[in-house]
């Protein structure tokens, strides 16, 4: 069983004992779990409360004069989080759709639709067109009665 020397127990340790640290010639951590863990709480004690608000402060200074950058990660932070897409993704998307809407064909604007219960993307459509199918809770049914009730109605204002 292979082992590495943690100075903080002064002992050899398994490694099974260590954090992975890829950054490091070895590939583990100096200190052994329970000692990284022990000097992290003890950091925290004294310097956890400052050290937090300084980089708060900092971060929101850092927003303010950069909000093209802020408002780019944020949306490639969202891309990826929400629909597992990157900017090079949603944009082929566009030239794909020739920039228009999947449903109305307008060209402008376009947003991510997708299934909520599967969680998949479907198309790019305008907002209007994506919050019409929101509206009708992404039901066939519902937007055929919809366009029923419409059609009525159309031919009683004729």
């Amino acid at each position: 069983m292979e082992t590495l020397y943690c100075p903080g127990c002064d002992r050899d340790k398994p490694v099974s004992d260590f954090h992975r640290d890829s950054s490091r010639t070895r590939g583990f951590q100096t200190y052994c779990k329970v000692c990284h863990g022990a000097m992290a709480a003890e950091w925290w004690k004294r310097n956890g409360k400052q050290s937090y608000l300084k980089q708060k402060k900092s971060q929101l200074a850092w927003r303010k004069n950069n909000p093209e950058k802020y408002a780019a990660r944020q949306r490639r932070y969202h891309l990826k989080k929400k629909y597992a897409m990157t900017e090079a993704d949603f944009q082929a998307r566009i030239v794909e759709q020739c920039g228009k809407c999947a449903i109305c064909g307008e060209v402008g604007e376009l947003v991510i639709d997708h299934c909520h219960a599967r969680g998949i993307v479907r198309s790019l459509l305008c907002q209007p067109c994506n919050k019409g199918l929101g509206a009708f809770r992404d039901s066939p049914e519902y937007l055929r009665k919809a366009s029923e009730y419409l059609e009525r109605h159309a031919a009683e204002e004729k």
